[in-house]
């Protein structure tokens, strides 16, 4: 997750709880060169990997402060286990993101079983419904991984044209880890 900073291209200071930054490279409207590229890449592109070479004539860089899961949720009202759908669209980088979501849910949810009595603790907060963006991962030939990879931690998976659709149906996902 990730607050945005205002007005600015510039790394911005902070003192509070989101302490990592994290640029997003997003095309450059302002720049004439760049006005002949095509619709899609102006206004659908973005990508949190800015250092690729093509990106470096017409994308410019915006910093966010990043920050963990559970600050973010906290920081609305919410605890993991109110994500009822996960929607994401990261250009290529969905599983590195949802494999940092599951292993920080897996210690939020270690923390609490163990204020919980032994037998009684059955809470999993792993989103039942995960959307996200196949088209890029088809591409780069990670699709079958992410799909294994979701496969092995309860979820049953279902491709429609750009979007896969993972509906948890349960298992022992906390080996898979």
């Amino acid at each position: 997750a990730a607050q945005r900073q205002k007005k600015t291209n510039q790394p911005m200071q902070d003192n509070s709880k989101f302490s990592q930054q994290c640029p997003f490279c997003h095309f450059d409207l302002s720049n004439p060169s760049c006005q002949n590229s095509p619709d899609w890449m102006k206004y659908e592109v973005g990508s949190m990997e800015c250092d690729v070479e093509w990106k470096q004539k017409c994308f410019i860089p915006t910093y966010f402060i990043c920050t963990s899961i559970e600050v973010a949720l906290e920081g609305v009202g919410l605890h993991p286990r109110d994500v009822l759908v996960l929607q994401i669209d990261v250009e290529g980088f969905e599983k590195e993101i949802l494999e940092g979501y599951f292993l920080e849910i897996e210690d939020i949810m270690k923390e609490e079983k163990e204020k919980v009595k032994r037998g009684t603790y059955d809470a999993n907060y792993y989103p039942p419904v995960i959307n996200f963006e196949n088209k890029v991962l088809k591409k780069r030939g990670q699709y079958k991984e992410m799909e294994a990879w979701l496969k092995g931690m309860g979820y049953g998976i279902f491709p429609e044209r750009l979007d896969t659709l993972a509906v948890y149906l349960g298992g022992d996902n906390l080996s898979k880890l």
